[in-house]
């Protein structure tokens, strides 16, 4: 059997908004040939078992929440042919009305993209957050591309998060950032380069 790179199943939302002394159970599931090991972590660190979270596999249980276990829990696939990520933003209500806003996080960053010269070219960005209410806003070298000339004409940015470009030209390379919002707290941003190529015929 061919070797795979780990691919998500299912898996827990991107964001849970719970309750003190709720009880939180949150997993993933990737299939992959050879078997993947899975790693947890909590805010980018290892997450740990301790006398009110339990660490059973593809699964973590969370008892008796607090507001410190609010953060970003990331389930890591990883096999000898490549690796996967989920993020799941939990938030712990502290008992107030409101919750904490300015949660947004990006789920699936921009990649590369190379495209010939006269073509369409596409960037995706995927964020989620609380409020939802997420808008999108893209760079291209720290200047919005719907205030260059030359390029907002041709740049569309659609509610999904992805940048489509139209009729591209050589000039339209260079570094694209997505940057989400919902109009609360710091936005995050992710990069990604656009290439555009020539199929020149040489006289």
């Amino acid at each position: 059997m061919a070797q795979t790179p780990p691919v998500l199943g299912e898996v827990s939302p991107t964001f849970l908004m719970q309750n003190p002394d709720d009880t939180l159970d949150i997993f993933c599931e990737a299939t992959a040939n050879p078997e993947p090991t899975l790693t947890w972590l909590k805010n980018y660190k290892e997450l740990k078992e301790t006398e009110r979270i339990t660490i059973s596999g593809n699964r973590v249980q969370i008892r008796r929440l607090k507001a410190e276990d609010g953060g970003m829990y990331t389930c890591n696939f990883k096999n000898s042919v490549g690796q996967v990520s989920h993020g799941m933003k939990i938030v712990v209500n502290d008992g107030g009305i409101s919750v904490p806003g300015g949660n947004v996080y990006i789920n699936k960053a921009p990649a590369n993209v190379t495209e010939n010269e006269g073509s369409r070219a596409k960037m995706q960005c995927e964020a989620d957050g609380y409020p939802r209410n997420i808008t999108y806003h893209w760079f291209k070298d720290r200047q919005s591309v719907q205030e260059i000339h030359g390029l907002m004409a041709r740049a569309a940015i659609y509610a999904d998060g992805s940048l489509v470009i139209s009729s591209v030209i050589k000039e339209d390379s260079g570094l694209y950032s997505c940057r989400p919002s919902n109009g609360l707290g710091p936005p995050p941003e992710a990069s990604a380069y656009l290439n555009i190529t020539c199929e020149c015929l040489l006289s």
